[in-house]
């Protein structure tokens, strides 16, 4: 629970930033007719106030955008129908539905091969009702974008927002108008700064880029550093078109609600791991993959992807990750690893090297015709790789016995795969502590 608090606060921070930010941007059509008129000055603040106004006049509607903080992408649908809303969120831990029928909500999460659906209207949790406040918040408010909008206009005459350039430019094939402009706090006062919402230890500097078609902005994205750390937030806009029908779902059950909490702490840990620097980043996401049993998870481990799934076939039991993996070493390991999980020798058929195909043939050999290997592993398929690569994926990985969730990466394993798992992480511990 306290990860899904963590991960809450986390959304509610990002929330806050990006209103701030966003609101600062906002526009109005007036001028100073004593002022020096630059075009640039001009279109520049006219796309600005298109975007602040964007979904003004939308009344039902379905939207669909992208979002990305710091390389971790969550992909969202947004339907208002009438009084009734709809949110569809994958963010590639699993998929989230929320509707807002009437008097009524309905959660439906799928997750870890497991799909729930529950009626939640009656659920007194204020973690659960702050979740869905934030939901609603990502639709278009006209109340929330007139304030936005007033508020462009001091900030832009006191010069806190500066245009820097507008140019054509294509955006995921798309030609637009892109506008550069920079927003900077760092000269107001504490009492002005108070009433904007902005506290003495929130980013000072924000540079902005947007991308606007005639009928809508589709690229919109600000770079901060705070506290040393670069972060970087983009939204990318799908579509906008007429409001689909919000159908109450079906087949309910009383699991939703439990089966967010695990999605929500498994996407916790996963978008941690992209607040860090590429190295940790890379061990963190194939940590997380091991722990949670999500071999899709490795694509994003970067340079580490090919260890992360090695470390996860002899669990998951699926050959065809052995054609994902790209090292030629490692790849002869996924194979060894599946042959040592299966008992099946087939598959040394598809080991290259010579040297250890002996390997495969001894990890397939049923567990009394094998003796105990060196290491203290008993019929473990990760001591048939050579010792070189299974070093390499120990540093990558940097699985420790810290996580301590053999039982979350065994999925529904027999008792026998978790206790090989806990095998697996105490050998792991050793080698970090020797290297």
């Amino acid at each position: 629970m306290e990860d899904k608090e963590k991960l809450i606060l986390g959304l509610a921070i990002v929330v806050l930033i990006i209103a701030v930010a966003i609101s600062l941007p906002g526009a109005s059509n007036k001028q100073n007719n004593t002022a020096t008129v630059n075009p640039i000055e001009v279109e520049g603040k006219k796309i600005i106030y298109d975007t602040i106004r964007f979904g003004y006049d939308v009344d039902n509607y379905t939207y669909g955008f992208s979002e990305n903080v710091n390389g971790y992408e969550q992909q969202f649908l947004l339907i208002k129908n009438g009084d009734d809303y709809y949110v569809k969120i994958d963010d590639q831990i699993g998929l989230k539905e929320i509707y807002f029928v009437g008097n009524q909500t309905f959660l439906c999460v799928d997750y870890a091969g497991r799909k729930e659906c529950s009626e939640t209207t009656n659920i007194n949790d204020s973690r659960l009702a702050k979740y869905y406040t934030y939901l609603k918040s990502r639709f278009f408010d006209k109340q929330m974008i007139e304030k936005e909008s007033a508020m462009f206009d001091n900030l832009f005459t006191k010069k806190y927002v500066v245009i820097k350039n507008v140019s054509d430019s294509t955006i995921d094939g798309v030609k637009c108008r892109l506008v550069e402009y920079a927003m900077d706090y760092n000269n107001m006062s504490v009492s002005e700064a108070a009433s904007y919402g902005i506290s003495l230890d929130m980013p000072k500097h924000f540079d902005w880029e947007i991308c606007q078609t005639p009928k809508l902005p589709i690229y919109k994205s600000f770079v901060y550093t705070y506290k040393g750390v670069e972060y970087e937030y983009t939204l990318k806009a799908k579509e906008l078109s007429e409001a689909r029908e919000i159908a109450k779902p079906e087949n309910l059950s009383e699991g939703a609600y439990s089966l967010l909490i695990d999605e929500m702490q498994a996407q916790g840990s996963l978008s941690n791991c992209f607040s860090m620097n590429t190295t940790e980043k890379e061990k963190c996401i194939s940590k997380t993959a091991f722990e949670y049993a999500m071999p899709e998870l490795c694509k994003l481990a970067g340079n580490q992807s090919d260890a992360c799934i090695v470390r996860l076939v002899p669990f998951v039991k699926d050959e065809g990750l052995c054609a994902e993996v790209k090292s030629t070493d490692f790849k002869d390991d996924c194979y060894i690893e599946m042959a040592g999980a299966t008992k099946n020798s087939s598959y040394c058929e598809k080991v290259r090297a010579e040297a250890k195909v002996e390997q495969c043939l001894e990890a397939a050999k049923i567990k009394n015709e094998t003796t105990e290997t060196t290491t203290g592993f008993n019929n473990s398929s990760a001591n048939t790789t050579n010792t070189t690569n299974e070093t390499a994926a120990t540093n990558e990985t940097g699985i420790t016995n810290e996580s301590n969730t053999s039982g979350n990466a065994s999925g529904s394993e027999s008792n026998k795969s978790n206790e090989i798992a806990k095998k697996i992480l105490e050998q792991l511990e050793k080698e970090e502590n020797t290297s």
